[in-house]
Formats: C-alpha cells, structure tokens, sequence
C-alpha cells in the first residue's frame, strides 16, 4: 500500500509501511445468531488474547437483544473460559440520555450497557479496550457504547475500571442480564503500539 503527498506541488509515493503509529491487527470475527453469549477465548478457534499486543479492542455493533430492558453486559476470565468472574469488578459508568444522566457502579462486570429495548431499531454498538491483559497488574479496562432504550431513548454510555486480580485474563464473554443475544456483529483486534 501507499500514500500520495504533493511535496510543493509534486506528487510523491511513500510506502504505507514507513507510517508510524499504534496499527489494528485483525484477530477475529463472530456474528450473534439468537446467541446466548459471544465469546473470544485465546488459543480457540484463531484467538490471540495474551501478551502479544499490548492492548486489545473489541467493538460490536448491530447489536439486538431478545428481551426487552436487559442489559449487555462484558465479563472476563483467567481460564481459558473455563469459567467467567462475576465479582471483583471497579467498573463505573457514565451514562447520559436526553432527559437524564448519571453515573452507575458495578462489581460484577467490566461493561454494562443497560435498558436495552428489543423493538426495531432498538439496538445498540461499543468499543471495549482492555490493555495488557497478561500483567501481573490490575487488569485495566475502558469502553463508550451507544443503546436506545425500551422508551426508544438513545443512551451513550462512557466508562472504565479494573478487574481486581492479578491474574492473567485470557477470554472475554459478552452477555446479557436476560435472554439472548439476537442478533450482532463482534470484532476483536489486537493493537501493535509501534
């Protein structure tokens, strides 16, 4: 791949790779089909979630939910997947609609979107970074995500926290508080920090 520059009026190729920066590294993608989780699990099915990228990413989007004002929540685990953790989580949310804001906590969960509605066009989209997964640290975390409610209101939801263990989180469930996710689509990337 290259750019093109206009170096004083002349055009000048310069190769892509010569660009600095963080780069995404795609790692994998699952589509949501009546799913009662969406999971990423390092060492199946081609997912790389250890310390070979420095922070990870994972988006979703199209997301639609079975049940109505539920809510899509992210938990981690430290087993391959095993098992997920329900407790030890630092989370807050900032959430912010038209009509109201206000800031939540959450002990049993890295992310939480809630009241999602389940009518047409009741959907909602994130992206959840979670950084350094294999340290011998606090497990860190940040995340933004948009929903529109039951009542069609649409929520940003901003937050971040830490997962209070020092072991290393290897897979990542996304979930609901109630029944499936019906539709979705979630990517994970890995980001090389070069």
């Amino acid at each position: 791949d290259e750019f093109l520059i206009s170096d004083a009026g002349v055009l000048k190729r310069l190769d892509a790779s010569l660009i600095g920066g963080g780069a995404y590294t795609f790692i994998k993608s699952i589509t949501a089909s009546s799913s009662a989780s969406v999971e990423f699990k390092n060492g199946t099915g081609g997912v790389v979630l250890d310390n070979t990228y420095p922070y990870y990413v994972l988006i979703g989007y199209d997301i639609t939910v079975q049940t109505d004002d539920t809510v899509l929540k992210i938990v981690l685990s430290t087993d391959a997947g095993s098992s997920y953790i329900t407790s030890g989580y630092d989370t807050i949310v900032d959430r912010i609609r038209a009509d109201t804001s206000g800031v939540v906590t959450s002990s049993s969960s890295s992310m939480e979107l809630n009241s999602m509605g389940n009518s047409t066009n009741e959907e909602a989209a994130f992206e959840f970074k979670i950084f350094n997964p294999s340290s011998t640290q606090f497990t860190k975390y940040i995340f933004n995500g948009l929903t529109r409610d039951q009542s069609a209101r649409v929520a940003h939801h901003n937050g971040g926290g830490m997962l209070e263990s020092a072991a290393d989180v290897d897979a990542i469930k996304i979930v609901m508080s109630s029944g499936n996710i019906v539709g979705g689509v979630f990517k994970l990337y890995g980001i090389t920090g070069e």
